[in-house]
């Protein structure tokens, strides 16, 4: 090992000291999350985080050291992402909130606070509408795919749009999380394009905050609008000057508002 690489090695275990990779069998696939536990008895519910298309609980790794240590923090490897495997009912929206709801099962997290990034926060969404009884509250950060882009090319463009916008280790980590992920993603992405907010909203009761960048441009201010209208017990943020990529371009920012929202 280099010494660079050895210097790399030291910073990342030191900003994820208290940070415990898991895996387990969930619905017959191998299922990876890593957890950060509090500095004392938690004194909130379990936060878990689901991250966007093809990423890791890595795309989390800024945001980590930003929130509060008062509880249990879980950032997950969704089906066919980072180390977990892919799951053999498929890869749609239901079935990713199914295999997350079966995650939470396996580790007795009922009334935890959701926070979904990307296609993340339509995991969520279904995932706080078909089991209420896991969501105490619901964040969907930059909610993807935004049905007012009707087709892949524009998505496509819109990404590449954003991407100018993004800190440069915003990339590298997608590039590295995209490299490793299943290409059945992306099927899986377009079947969700063209998803209606009152179809996507179904069944949440959990108060539910949308959360988007004033420069994203993947998810839109009127879905993210209609999203919340979506909910009897919702509203939409939008966060001066944040790009699509919050949790990695802007994670004190947005540990900022998940700390008032959640709280």
């Amino acid at each position: 090992m280099t010494p660079f690489a050895r210097l790399v090695e030291r910073v990342h275990r030191r900003r994820h000291d208290r940070v415990v990779r898991h895996r387990a069998d969930v619905m017959g696939t191998t299922t990876a999350w890593v957890e950060r536990a509090p500095e004392g008895p938690p004194t909130a519910p379990a936060l878990v985080l689901l991250p966007g298309l093809s990423m890791s609980w890595r795309a989390y790794q800024w945001l980590l050291e930003h929130l509060p240590r008062d509880r249990v923090v879980v950032a997950v490897d969704p089906p066919a992402s980072g180390r977990t495997g892919r799951p053999q009912r498929g890869l749609d929206a239901d079935a990713q909130a199914a295999h997350v709801a079966a995650l939470l099962d396996h580790l007795g997290l009922r009334g935890a606070d959701l926070v979904g990034h990307s296609l993340g926060a339509l995991t969520v969404a279904r995932l706080a509408g078909s089991r209420p009884d896991l969501a105490r509250r619901v964040v969907l950060v930059g909610p993807s795919p935004d049905p007012h882009l009707p087709h892949v090319r524009d998505h496509l463009r819109a990404l590449v749009g954003d991407a100018r916008r993004e800190r440069p280790r915003v990339l590298v980590q997608a590039a590295t999380d995209y490299v490793r992920a299943s290409p059945a993603l992306l099927p899986a992405f377009v079947a969700q394009i063209g998803t209606s907010a009152t179809e996507l909203m179904a069944g949440v009761v959990a108060p539910t905050t949308v959360l988007r960048g004033g420069r994203d441009a993947v998810a839109g201010r009127r879905w993210c609008a209609d999203l919340a209208a979506a909910v009897e017990d919702g509203r939409s943020l939008v966060l001066p000057g944040g790009t699509h990529g919050l949790p990695q371009h802007d994670p004190a920012e947005l540990a900022a508002v998940l700390r008032d929202v959640l709280r």
